[in-house]
């Protein structure tokens, strides 16, 4: 897979594997997961995965234990970010 690259708003560009739940809580934002494999897409909760995971899990610790819920491969995800203005 190639790096993907992600932007947290007042900082450099990051690459994603550097990315913790933490950075994604203020401001808020949208997580969609995308399966390689299928195609699916699955917009996600990142406190819900901070939840389970610890805040200070990377985006690339759950790309390696994620299935996909349509045809079930494990591992083949990419992360898509989209930032949300807090209310």
């Amino acid at each position: 897979m190639t790096e993907q690259k992600g932007i947290i708003p007042g900082s450099r560009l990051l690459p994603f594997y550097t990315i913790r739940l933490r950075d994604l809580m203020r401001p808020v934002a949208v997580l969609t997961v995308v399966c390689e494999a299928c195609r699916h897409r699955l917009a996600v909760d990142p406190f819900a995965f901070a939840a389970a995971k610890g805040p200070d899990a990377t985006l690339r610790q759950l790309e390696r234990v994620l299935r996909c819920g349509h045809c079930g491969m494990k591992g083949w995800v990419r992360f898509e970010l989209d930032w949300t203005e807090p209310p």
